[in-house]
This record gives C-alpha cells, sequence and structure tokens, in this order.
C-alpha cells in the first residue's frame, strides 16, 4: 500500500513539475521573440547613427601655390554608409573655397560639403611662387607671380663707382655703379664735386667748410629770387 501511495505521489508531482517547465518555455520563447523584434527595429537606426560623415582619401595633390586652384581629384568620401569617389560631374560635390577661387598663402584648409552635408576638412600647404629677381628704385627683390607680394627685398650692393662726364660750376658730379647681385645701374651724386669748389685747390678742411657755407648761401638766395620772380 506504501508503494503504491509513493507511485501515485511521484506520478503527480511529475506532471505538475512538467506542466511548469512546459510554461517557462513557452514564456522564454515569447521573450525572445519580443527581444529580437526590438533588436531588427533598433539595429538600423543604431548602424546609422554610429555611421559618421568622413573623408576617406584625400585629394592626390595638396600643395599648391598662390596662383592655382584647389584640385579634389582622388578624394573619396563616406557618406552615412555609403562609399562617394569625387567626379567632376557630381554636382552634389562643394567645396569651400569654391574650385573657381585662386587659393592663398592663408589658405590651410579646404572643406569638402556632399549634397549641403559637411563631410570634413582637406589639410593643405600653399606658398608663393616667386619670379625672377628685378630691379626697384634702391633695391631689388622677388614679386610673387599670385598674389603680386614684393619679396626679399634688399639694398642694391654696388661696387666699382665710375665718375661720369657732368656737373658743372655750381652743380655736382654724378658716379654710377653697378649692383653685384641683380646687376642694376645705380647713379648718384658726388658730394662737394660743384667745380667752383674744386678751383680753390689745396684748402686746409676749415677753409672747405667755410666756402662750401658760403656756396650754400649764395645757392639758397638765387633760388629764392628765381622764386620770387
Amino acid at each position: 500500500i506504501l508503494c503504491i501511495y509513493i507511485w501515485k505521489y511521484l506520478c503527480y508531482n511529475i506532471g505538475t513539475y512538467k506542466d511548469i517547465l512546459e510554461e517557462i518555455i513557452m514564456k522564454t520563447k515569447k521573450a525572445l521573440a519580443v527581444i529580437l523584434a526590438v533588436v531588427m527595429l533598433v539595429m538600423p537606426l543604431a548602424v546609422s547613427s554610429f555611421a559618421a560623415n568622413t573623408i576617406l582619401t584625400s585629394p592626390e595633390k595638396t600643395s599648391y601655390n598662390d596662383s592655382e586652384h584647389f584640385n579634389p581629384q582622388g578624394l573619396s568620401i563616406l557618406v552615412g554608409t555609403d562609399l562617394v569617389v569625387y567626379s567632376p560631374t557630381d554636382a552634389k560635390f562643394r567645396f569651400d573655397p569654391a574650385l573657381d577661387e585662386l587659393l592663398t598663402v592663408d589658405t590651410t584648409e579646404i572643406a569638402v560639403y556632399y549634397n549641403n552635408e559637411f563631410i570634413g576638412k582637406v589639410p593643405v600647404t600653399v606658398d608663393h611662387i616667386l619670379g625672377e629677381l628685378v630691379a626697384i628704385n634702391n633695391g631689388h627683390g622677388h614679386y610673387c607671380l599670385g598674389c603680386g607680394v614684393l619679396h626679399d627685398f634688399e639694398a642694391h650692393t654696388v661696387t666699382n663707382w665710375v665718375p661720369n662726364d657732368d656737373g658743372g660750376l655750381i652743380v655736382q658730379q654724378t658716379q654710377t655703379g653697378t649692383c653685384e647681385v641683380c646687376g642694376a645701374k645705380v647713379t648718384e651724386s658726388i658730394p662737394n664735386s660743384e667745380g667752383f669748389l674744386n678751383a680753390f685747390g689745396n684748402m686746409t678742411e676749415l677753409e672747405g667748410t667755410i666756402v662750401f657755407v658760403f656756396y650754400s648761401v649764395v645757392v639758397s638766395l638765387v633760388q629764392m629770387l628765381v622764386g620770387i620772380s
């Protein structure tokens, strides 16, 4: 009799445990189905939010002079999850500075836009392109062929002064020399070279100073009289 009761008890509980286990399995399946549906719904949104616009490869040319325009050839970008390679026929590309603007030495980067969305910046270097050395008044230097600014200006280095056959009684004689750097001819007056000063010959320094002061006064008076007349 005891065995019969034990057998009935075991059979009853086994059935109960089986029902409980089946219910747990069913609820687990439902929960997994809900989780899977949420993942399938959220995953595309998560991927698109983490897929940032960016520059994948820079253009082939990044060094310029200030008489050139930016050349985007070789540029590739990532727009969301799409790879886009630059093409001159793709009107969705836009750059700042624009492609029709001359670059300047102040330009250090080019902003890239696609379909009016900012993608990134391309670092560039822009240098002056200098022309030949030219003489400018009392010196010489190089003009930039792009912006026209004068660079490396220096005063002439003149040697081999040669007196010219000019001057007069009250007019200073001139001399001409050649710049060793640019080859320009430079002409200047020779101080105290007026003819009447040389006519006195062998004067002391004090005598020469007195004569020169007197000469200066006379010249000033003559200039005043000419101006009044």
